[in-house]
């Protein structure tokens, strides 16, 4: 499966894949490889593997990968390659444009 995610110039226009938001706490919640891929498994999978390995996303100029809430991160994995690496059956990434790998909120 194909899905083009679109790009926009504004916030209100980008297109997302994901929406991750960490499991409300008295602090944030990590967001690293281990929760990108327990996401992956739990929501998209049998909460053991993943589905996503079948997803193809083409990511347009201006669009987002992830929209991170209520996370913690460390700022050497903010490049996609890198926080990807080592996840298994993580969907493949066509980029087409720049996009923004992760939008942070913080609520």
């Amino acid at each position: 499966m194909t899905s083009t995610i679109k790009g926009g110039t504004s916030p209100s226009t980008r297109g997302t894949a994901f929406y991750y938001i960490a499991t409300p706490s008295s602090s944030y919640g990590n967001f690293n490889a281990g929760s990108i891929q327990n996401y992956f498994n739990t929501t998209f999978g049998n909460g053991t593997n993943s589905t996503l390995t079948n997803l193809t996303l083409r990511m347009e100029e201006g669009s987002r990968l992830f929209v991170a809430s209520n996370v913690q991160m460390n700022l050497s994995d903010t490049d996609t390659s890198t926080i990807m690496n080592g996840i298994t059956d993580a969907p493949t990434i066509q980029r087409l444009g720049n996009y923004k790998n992760f939008y942070v909120t913080f609520e």
